[in-house]
């Protein structure tokens, strides 16, 4: 699929990272890591200026080859880089992909989370057909899990050894969500 792909909502607009967003998105993660590091692996103060570039270049080739798609998503109208939303882990067996996220904490509360991932839900089901997306958490992650009700996910259950948290395999919450879940 080409990566001159935008998506829009209301307040957002959604685009394949590229290398212009190198420091935009180190920023936002440093600006956030108190509140990402505890959820996401790779999200620690040791991540570097080269660790974004790699991110971004692997997120380029999860494009070109339709194994990942991953959006930087931006304020509309300040241009701002809020945060990110992503189809991982295709499963053409299954019909299936992963969903992620993670905004900004000064964006939180906002609903900016639920927009996003209102759109690559969106995205997913209709431009690739999938049938199925899951949303995994661990399971203290309240805002993750709120946001994937919010999106009209359905809790289906406790995976054992599900997420990885510095390196400790701890059980995760998986929600599914499928297209009839928001016609």
């Amino acid at each position: 699929m080409t990566q001159h792909f935008t998506l829009e909502t209301e307040r957002l607009y959604l685009r394949p990272f590229k290398d212009v967003d190198l420091f935009p998105f180190l920023q936002a993660l440093y600006d956030s890591m108190a509140e990402l590091s505890p959820w996401l692996e790779w999200c620690d103060y040791n991540f570097t200026q080269d660790d974004a570039k790699e991110w971004i270049a692997n997120s380029s080739v999860a494009w070109q080859t339709n194994t990942g798609y991953e959006f930087a998503v931006f304020d509309k109208r300040s241009d701002e880089l809020l945060g990110a939303v992503a189809l991982t882990c295709l499963q053409p067996l299954f019909n299936s992909a992963n969903l992620g996220y993670w905004i900004h904490s000064s964006y939180h509360h906002q609903g900016i989370a639920k927009e996003a991932c209102q759109a690559i839900i969106h995205f997913g089901f209709e431009d690739l057909s999938l049938t199925r997306l899951e949303i995994v958490t661990h399971m203290d992650n309240i805002p993750s899990q709120q946001t994937a009700l919010a999106c009209g996910a359905q809790f289906e259950a406790i995976s054992r050894n599900r997420v990885l948290v510095n390196d400790i395999p701890n059980p995760g919450y998986v929600y599914s969500i499928i297209p009839q879940d928001v016609e």
